[in-house]
């Protein structure tokens, strides 16, 4: 943050809020087949971004293997 501060003028803290959990913005700690209707009502609504990998507080859990979840999730019929 100290840097981005440095180059843009922005606080750590606005850049925390900004990418806080919203209506726009979801966070899921692992890929569960339910989650294809939060991603239906992302595209029946103005649009978002599910993250997966990520805790309710922002922090990053990861993935266990994204490759084959990045292949699977097409494949997900619910």
């Amino acid at each position: 943050c100290k840097t981005l501060r440095r180059t843009t003028g922005l606080a750590c803290g606005f850049l925390l809020e900004l990418m806080s959990e919203s209506q726009l913005i979801e966070y899921k700690e692992s890929w569960r087949d339910e989650y294809l209707k939060w991603i239906c009502g992302f595209a029946n609504a103005q649009g978002g971004v599910l993250y997966i990998g990520k805790r309710d507080d922002g922090s990053v859990c990861g993935v266990a293997d994204s490759k084959k979840l990045m292949e699977d999730i097409p494949n997900t019929h619910s």
